[in-house]
């Protein structure tokens, strides 16, 4: 076993509250050395810009990629690790090694430690397949959560280059003189540090209600970000529809709605997330299926913000593509 593969015996060194921590990983290679490995094995791209670039926000994003790819795939991956391991304990509970021994579930009283349930081997193993679904739904709690973060990581660092645009109207007069003067003096840049932290804080609560589909078509739309010029079978509205799919399901979930409304099957059906389909009517359970096409439509959603980012700053690549085919260089 390697040092690394020891890392993952017991918590976690770099875990957080939520229990996140890489297991994907990823090494970023220059230009230059992009001969040593497939194009295809590339997922990120990430573009550079003078410090004085009006596309430097590009650059910011781009050079992020690869840590939200491999965050949202983990989140996915852990879950998916502790789904497993539920089936395994059913398997070992349910088996002749664990034959004639009890399971006892313990908790705190005031006396302290005390047993709560003991139940025989298989009434362990069914009780821990019983779990699953459980697992399941606060699997895709979790990763919806990580979408969120993505996308509003994405439109703070537009707004962190583009400043001016929240600053419009007399009311926000003294704000632009104090970022103006933050530029050169060290004084006004601490205060402005703060009053934009907590500015963006602050529209971050309140745009938050606006439903995370809403907050993503707000930031291509104001980052200028079209839909792919190579892409022929989806946009960014279909992906604001995907998004809006997670977030219904990671809200009933939320809410302790128990059964499939017709709102629920009617959003759902739409063709966007593949293997995402619940029917009016029928108990709301989520499966690893659901997980996998989650995590499929954000691993597919970054690649595609990618090509947007390139194009908003190097135009089509479909006319450039279409220029070579023509043999013009």
């Amino acid at each position: 076993m390697s040092e690394k593969d020891d890392e993952l015996l017991g918590p976690h060194p770099r875990a957080t509250a939520r229990g996140k921590f890489d297991l994907v990983g990823h090494v970023r290679v220059p230009v230059a050395g992009m001969g040593l490995i497939p194009l295809e094995a590339s997922k990120n791209f990430v573009l550079t810009f003078e410090d004085n670039s009006p596309y430097k926000w590009v650059e910011k994003t781009t050079e992020r990629l690869g840590d939200w790819r491999a965050d949202l795939t983990s989140t996915y991956m852990r879950w998916a690790i502790a789904i497993n391991a539920v089936h395994k304990a059913a398997d070992y509970y349910n088996g002749e090694q664990f034959h004639d021994k009890m399971f006892v579930v313990r908790g705190m009283r005031f006396r302290g430690i005390t047993p709560f349930r003991t139940m025989d081997g298989k009434m362990a193993s069914s009780v821990h397949l019983g779990i699953q679904p459980m697992l399941a739904a606060f699997a895709l709690i979790d990763m919806y959560a990580c979408l969120e973060e993505v996308i509003l990581a994405m439109f703070r660092i537009y707004w962190d280059s583009h400043p001016g645009k929240m600053l419009v109207g007399p009311s926000f007069r003294d704000k632009r003189r104090l970022y103006k003067a933050s530029r050169t003096n060290s004084g006004a840049k601490a205060e402005w540090d703060a009053y934009w932290s907590h500015r963006l804080d602050e529209w971050q609560r309140k745009k938050m209600y606006d439903g995370l589909d809403s907050v993503f078509l707000g930031y291509v739309n104001i980052a200028g970000l079209k839909s792919p010029s190579l892409f022929t079978r989806t946009t960014r509205e279909t992906w604001a529809q995907a998004i809006k799919q997670i977030a219904m399901i990671r809200n009933a979930l939320v809410h302790g709605v128990t059964e499939v409304t017709e709102k629920i099957e009617r959003t759902c059906n739409q063709p966007w997330l593949s293997d995402f389909k619940f029917k009016a009517g029928t108990v709301l359970t989520v499966d690893l299926s659901h997980l996998m096409a989650v995590e499929c439509f954000c691993d597919q959603l970054l690649t595609a913000l990618n090509v947007c980012l390139i194009e908003v700053c190097g135009g089509s690549l479909k006319s450039q593509r279409s220029r070579e085919s023509a043999g013009e260089h």
